[in-house]
């Protein structure tokens, strides 16, 4: 697997073809064209993709959402304008693939230090691994420069979530669900680049807001630590708090947040198998990345389920 910090170009050349594949088809005569000067929608998805192209983002948000308060009839209209307005309001809010390759950078390169952590812990602390045995755990630090930058963003990755699966409209979370989706959009006409783009965006929306869920569950609560098993094993995430409740607190705070991050990695997946690419790939080394970044959180925080 390519290791995450070499995936920032994969992720930019990955992020750089979004907007060819929401606004393909587009056709704005620039010079001509007075924009924001009609109600129709598929004059206002023009425009914003015209906005999109010179830089502004907020401007395309705003062309975007007077189109969908129109509320074609057209399925293959309706669904492309909320495509557009979801990779729109990332871009208006600076979440991209960098914000993966951030995150991927924080998370997994301190579950992947080189030094040696520590054995036991402090007494009268209790620990989600207290049980597994005598694991090695070292301090991570969880609440980075990242997760300040992007804490405040969770009702826009809100909006892009229910825009895409409005788009979607997948009948559960399965992969076989997310295949449904994916035949659903087939029908309405759209090209593997298309579905692949919005397959994209809609899992870095899930994947980022988990990271921000997962934090915030043990926001001045616990005490993050990288641990390694007695047995050997890759290292993964747990955490020491004040009592044994608010070590299930925390857990049942954090379950719904997995389920997002799953999402975020069969989706990934998906897509990969979408495109028919092969596991060196680009793609096929940021669902890994994903995968892995998934695996190392599930040992703690996967054990329970959403709304437990």
């Amino acid at each position: 697997m390519i290791s995450h910090r070499l995936l920032a170009p994969a992720f930019l050349l990955a992020f750089g073809l979004l907007g060819v594949g929401v606004f393909a088809g587009c056709n704005v005569f620039e010079g001509f064209y007075e924009e924001g000067g009609s109600d129709d929608p598929e004059i206002l998805l023009q425009d914003a993709a015209f906005a999109l192209r010179s830089g502004e983002p907020d401007k395309a948000v705003r062309y975007l959402e007077r189109a969908l308060a129109r509320d074609p009839d057209d399925p293959r209209l309706a669904a492309d304008i909320r495509s557009a307005l979801a990779s729109a309001l990332l871009r208006a809010h600076d979440i991209s693939v960098l914000t993966l390759d951030r995150i991927a950078s924080d998370l997994l390169g301190q579950l992947d230090a080189t030094d040696v952590p520590s054995a036991g812990k402090g007494a009268g602390t209790f620990c989600s691994f207290d049980a597994r045995g005598d694991e090695r755990r070292q301090e991570v630090v969880m609440e980075t420069t990242t997760f300040q930058t992007i804490r405040d963003k969770r009702a826009v990755l809100d909006r892009v979530i229910d825009l895409l699966n409005d788009v979607f409209q997948f009948p559960d979370r399965t992969p076989t669900g997310i295949q449904a989706g994916i035949e659903r959009m087939k029908g309405l006409g759209y090209g593997e680049q298309e579905i692949q783009s919005r397959l994209f965006v809609l899992s870095v929306a899930y994947l980022t807001r988990a990271y921000i869920d997962v934090v915030e569950a043990g926001l001045n609560r616990v005490v993050w630590y990288r641990v390694i098993p007695a047995g050997g094993g890759p290292a993964y995430l747990g955490f020491c708090a004040e009592s044994p409740e608010l070590i299930l607190a925390v857990k049942r705070a954090a379950a719904c947040a997995m389920d997002d991050l799953l999402q975020a990695v069969e989706l990934l997946e998906a897509r990969v198998a979408l495109l028919g690419l092969d596991a060196d790939t680009a793609a096929a080394s940021i669902a890994g990345e994903a995968r892995d970044a998934y695996d190392r959180l599930a040992v703690e925080l996967a054990e329970l389920g959403c709304g437990s």
